[in-house]
């Protein structure tokens, strides 16, 4: 059930990030947005392993660890969403060229 709530977070922030936040057309063409949200979401699994592995298991800062990693991955999620969209728009996918 966590887990559930957790994911639909996640949707959530990307359905926000990908409504308000304006993305660079440039950047876009150049497909670097989809390698951002990768990076940011190997980041956020580098640094859950190193708090949970070497932090203090506290209450406190498991929460704050959830919830920062639950925002980067709502990010990431965005970043690479909209570049999928945008790929799909402008039929640059792989299975739509001719």
């Amino acid at each position: 059930m966590i887990g559930i709530c957790i994911g639909l977070s996640v949707v959530l922030i990307a359905f926000l990030c990908i409504r308000v936040f304006t993305f660079q057309t440039k950047k876009l063409e150049q497909g670097t947005y989809g390698s951002y949200g990768f990076y940011l979401m190997i980041l956020t699994v580098v640094c859950v392993y190193i708090s949970d592995q070497y932090l203090d298991g506290n209450r406190v800062q498991q929460i704050i660890i959830l919830l920062s990693a639950t925002f980067v991955t709502g990010l990431a999620v965005a970043c690479v969403g909209k570049q999928l969209l945008y790929d799909f728009e402008h039929k640059k996918l792989p299975f739509q060229r001719k």
